[in-house]
């Protein structure tokens, strides 16, 4: 009769379930405010990218000038660091390296192509969600004079 070993089932189960927690598995967007530095000019910047269950972090990054910049960012995270490229032009590109937290991205980025190019840096704190509904109160009424009951979607 074949021995059993219910300790290493056990084992292999608890692997394979944390293996599936460990990255999500589908892309998650991330928005990302703050402020970018280069040499003595401070400006406001805005980050919107998607990080893939892989650890690709790709996106746009606005500078909120008159008139506004917006540039490419393709980098990966892995265990937090960040590492990557800042796509400003054809002829212009900037190495960018940092680090992410739940709540804060601070990096560094240097010109690798950019004639004239300076370097700076980004710190910024992950964006509120702006909810894409109005959820409305128990008893609130619609345009059309019905009136919404909370218990009846519980």
């Amino acid at each position: 009769m074949p021995r059993r070993h219910p300790l290493g089932l056990l084992a292999v189960g608890l692997a394979l379930a944390l293996a599936a927690c460990a990255a999500p598995a589908s892309d998650e967007r991330q928005a990302w405010s703050g402020t970018g530095t280069s040499g003595a000019d401070a400006f406001p910047l805005t980050i919107d990218a998607t990080l893939s269950p892989t650890g690709a972090w790709v996106g746009t990054y606005t500078i909120e000038r008159t008139p506004a910049f917006t540039g490419d960012v393709t980098a990966t995270l892995t265990a937090g660091v960040l590492a990557g490229e800042l796509l400003v032009s054809n002829d212009c590109r900037f190495e960018l390296a940092g680090t992410i937290t739940a709540d804060a991205l601070e990096a560094t980025f240097t010109p690798t192509a950019c004639p004239g190019g300076t370097g700076g840096t980004w710190s910024a704190t992950r964006a509120t969600p702006t909810p894409s509904a109005t959820v409305p109160t128990d008893g609130a009424t619609f345009d059309d004079g019905a009136t919404f009951d909370a218990a009846s979607f519980r």
